[in-house]
């Protein structure tokens, strides 16, 4: 395309185009007459988003702003979404969204923003606003410093020869598929990850291997979002924090909120650089976004270990392990314990297994427990052990110091976080009631519903009666407690807008005959995860025509309650056909990951889109583009007619032939 009509379409001068181009990202030279069809196009389609760069900034308007906001300092966390901040700040979403892009900032409803950037938001806007406490357990907080203010006292007048140093708690923290799981599968040559449905870990995990003929205790932390309350109790329990960062992906969001998690532990840390084995992995580049968080590598002048690793190839594992016991060398003053003393744990994980009852999981951090114990629990008795067993599930009659162990025999799932002790003396003590699971767990959260319903300001600007929303109900079961307090949190941030998301039971293990009798009642959903529905259930359920349904994948289970929630806003998922693309030729399937060419046949093939392929056979195959190439460069859009390579990620093998049909989802009125 001549470059003068370009501009003539998008109705800007040539030369303030050819000025605005690279900064967008287009390398176009200064002299060139021409544009190539496949860029132009591209230009023309992403123009509307891309100018929004270059819009005159303008003044703000503080007229909707409540005068209350104004004088008084709103407290923001260290990272929130753009509707959360639109929310605190009690500014309408448009005049929020035009400010961040007078700032420069393309930023979507959803989208995370840091503390910086809302701050200086706000600052526009006349407000002011502080960074509030970082506390994402409050609980469990109170529970770290009574732990330790109890090992202390136990400790007080033991000579130091009496005392043992125990083995070093670590934990491995890090984003999302960056391989933490599978790391610990190479230290422990075992395939966890494999069992984990989607690959992704979902409860917290505790392990033992030895090195040097030294035990070393890890804790496995889930990476995904969600989590953010459990990553943060394994580094709570832990001494010393080993932080996985993908070498060819390198430094993400939740890379630096786990940095953040680990320097309020006030724990050491060091970084295991992992998939070095990768052609795109970059050891320098995670090294200086590293420095950039205050990691300074050993190699840059800085204090802190980095040792590359692949969990895949396994290599690296053995000096990673040599670090972990050199830091942990330097903590051998905090490690001393009494190992004949009566016990003082914390509660990992606590669920009810159907074959074995109340399961409870502890790491013992001060004495030894023994089978046939007495477990106290915020002063009340939970009973005698039944059994003990090991990471291996196999039985055992004693844990020691930093052992993980599973409790069997409980009368009650205790709360995870809680402090574990053994019964010290002759004292009455209440034995816990049968707990009512449902109602415990609602005390794990405050939805924005409730807020509403208690009028708080800083939820709404006035009281606002729940007829004046649509709600959607839901029974939430789940076969842990972790579980289930990641869930409810996760579900909590869809109460920002209409309509509501209102949680009004809760509780662990398989859906009953009464959780439908409530759903019935209240006309709410049943969603259950990593749990079973027996077929007596599903003919109940049948029955009285409820909507029930289980997950074993988080993501999937948020997702589904998003698409009911923009049902009943009236909106539906559509799906828009933009194109098709016949399979000439499959040059590599790894059974994960297929890289194909094919030619355009109709229409345009996008970057990131998903796709159906439906064969003779009346198969439908479902998939999404993971990139394109067109030539030697990468590219997000091919148009009719032309030739591309992409590598596309199905639930099926493709095939020469195959032809996709490539759609677009988007959310429209019903």
């Amino acid at each position: 395309m001549n470059f003068a009509e370009l501009a003539r379409k998008l109705n800007i001068l040539p030369n303030d185009l050819r000025d605005k181009l690279p900064v967008l990202g287009f390398d176009i030279g200064r002299k060139a007459v021409k544009v190539d069809d496949r860029i132009a196009l591209r230009i023309l389609n992403e123009w509307p988003v891309l100018s929004k760069r270059f819009a005159p900034v303008e003044e703000v308007d503080r007229s909707q702003i409540q005068e209350q906001v104004l004088k008084s300092i709103v407290k923001l966390p260290l990272v929130l979404t753009v509707k959360e901040l639109s929310q605190k700040l009690q500014i309408p979403l448009s005049k929020l969204m035009v400010e961040l892009m007078n700032n420069r900032i393309l930023a979507s409803l959803n989208e995370r923003i840091d503390f910086e950037t809302a701050s200086i938001i706000a600052q526009d806007f006349g407000i002011k606003v502080e960074l509030e406490e970082e506390v994402v357990d409050d609980h469990l907080d109170q529970s770290g410093a009574d732990l330790a203010s109890k090992i202390d006292s136990r400790l007080a007048g033991i000579k130091k020869e009496q005392l043992k140093v125990r083995p070093p708690i670590v934990v491995f923290m890090g984003h999302v598929d960056h391989g933490k799981t599978t790391l610990l599968d190479a230290i422990r040559s075992t395939n966890i990850v494999t069992k984990e449905a989607g690959r992704i870990t979902q409860h917290i995990g505790a392990y033992q291997v030895s090195k040097q003929g030294r035990l070393i205790t890890f804790l496995d932390t889930p990476g995904h979002e969600v989590f953010m309350a459990m990553r943060s109790r394994g580094a709570k329990i832990a001494d010393v924090a080993v932080l996985v960062v993908a070498a060819d992906d390198g430094i993400q969001e939740q890379t630096k909120e786990v940095v953040k998690i680990i320097e309020a532990a006030k724990i050491p840390v060091l970084v295991a650089i992992n998939k070095i084995d990768k052609p795109t992995a970059n050891i320098q580049l995670v090294k200086s976004g590293l420095a950039e968080l205050n990691l300074t590598p050993e190699e840059f002048g800085g204090h802190t270990i980095c040792v590359p690793v692949s969990a895949k190839a396994k290599t690296g594992i053995d000096e990673l392990l040599d670090m972990i016991l050199f830091v942990a060398d330097s903590l051998k003053d905090e490690l001393l314990v009494n190992y004949d003393d009566k016990v003082l744990g914390t509660v990992i994980e606590s669920y009810i297994d159907p074959r074995e009852g109340v399961s409870t999981t502890i790491i013992v951090q001060h004495g030894t427990l023994h089978a046939k114990d007495s477990i106290v629990i915020a002063g009340n008795l939970y009973g005698k052990i039944k059994a003990l067993k090991n990471f291996l599930n196999e039985p055992v009659k004693k844990a020691g110091p930093s052992m993980p162990v599973k409790i069997l025999g409980l009368k009650a799932c205790p709360a995870v976080g809680e402090i574990v002790e053994t019964e010290t003396a002759n004292i009455k003590l209440e034995t816990v009631a049968k707990q009512k699971l449902a109602s415990k767990s609602m005390e794990l959260h405050k939805t924005s519903w409730q807020e509403v319903q208690s009028g708080k300001p800083s939820a709404v600007k006035s009281k606002i009666s729940e007829s004046d929303f649509k709600i959607l109900n839901i029974v939430l079961k789940a076969d842990k407690y972790g579980s289930l307090e990641a869930i409810i949190t996760s579900l909590d941030k869809f109460n920002i807008e209409k309509p509501k998301l209102k949680i009004i039971s809760s509780g662990l293990g398989n859906i009953h005959e009464n959780d439908i009798l409530k759903a019935k009642a209240s006309n709410a959903i049943i969603v259950g995860f990593h749990i079973n529905i027996t077929q007596n259930v599903l003919k109940i359920i049948d029955d009285q025509k409820v909507e029930a349904k289980t997950y074993d994948v988080i993501y999937n289970l948020l997702d589904d309650v998003s698409k009911n929630l923009d049902k009943l806003a009236g909106q539906v998922l559509t799906k828009i056909e933009v194109g098709k693309l016949l399979v000439k030729k499959i040059f590599r399937d790894n059974g994960k990951v297929c890289l194909l060419g094919g030619v355009v046949q109709s229409g345009q093939v996008e970057n990131k889109l998903k796709f159906n392929v439906q064969r003779s056979s009346g198969d439908i195959i479902t998939g999404s583009i993971l990139s394109m190439r067109s030539g030697a460069e990468d590219v997000s859009l091919v148009v009719t007619n032309e030739e591309c390579g992409i590598q596309v990620k199905s639930n099926s093998p493709l095939k020469s032939g195959d032809v996709l049909e490539i759609y677009r989802e988007e959310m429209v009125q019903a």
